[in-house]
């Protein structure tokens, strides 16, 4: 998909995000994934959601490269940058977390999304409305994860992960052994931009 756009990636921190991949993708349908997924996952102790993210723990589960989908309608760019000065940030369980200067984030432009390795935010979950999809694939700093995650008692799958340093050669496998499993299943999305990257 070289001839594509790029997304509108910045990663301000280069040191916290040493690669960070991304690609945006529409015409999908939110359903239950099939059962040969959700039967891994099960089997794996991992929840079942829907096929667009469930696919995401799959390629974790089998690469160690954790993921994220975001609803790509509710986003226009992506910065990776810390969260600046100390604030709230309300993740996907529905808790708000208090945030410090350095804890590193995905933005959508001016806004927080994401906390960067760990869990993202209420404002950009995939839902059953969702047709436009933007996955993440990045890699960062594991001492960063490690402090934020131990901070907030906040260690999820992903973080579990980054806290043990990923190979960043991991963040475009992911993106393509994702897009495989999606056509696996099915799906065959219309892709939007290039695999934009920015890092190693």
């Amino acid at each position: 998909y070289n001839n594509m756009p790029e997304y509108n990636l910045t990663v301000d921190d280069t040191t916290g995000c040493p690669a960070y991949c991304c690609v945006e993708m529409s015409e999908l349908a939110v359903g239950p994934s099939p059962m040969e997924i959700q039967y891994h996952l099960h089997a794996l102790g991992q929840r079942t959601f829907n096929n667009l993210v469930d696919l995401t723990n799959y390629v974790m589960l089998e690469i160690g490269q954790p993921m994220h989908a975001f609803d790509g309608a509710k986003l226009g760019s992506v910065r990776v940058a810390p969260f600046g000065e100390k604030g709230t940030f309300t993740t996907l369980d529905g808790a708000d977390r208090k945030m410090l200067p350095e804890d590193l984030m995905i933005w959508n432009t001016s806004e927080p999304v994401a906390l960067a390795g760990i869990m993202g935010g209420m404002n950009s979950e995939v839902t059953d409305n969702t047709v436009t999809l933007l996955l993440e694939s990045a890699n960062f700093r594991e001492s960063r994860i490690r402090r934020t995650a131990t901070r907030l008692g906040l260690h999820t799958d992903a973080s579990q992960r980054f806290e043990k340093q990923q190979p960043p050669a991991n963040t475009r496998e992911g993106v393509r052994r994702y897009l495989h499993l999606l056509r696996q299943s099915g799906i065959r999305p219309s892709i939007r931009t290039r695999l934009s990257s920015k890092g190693d």
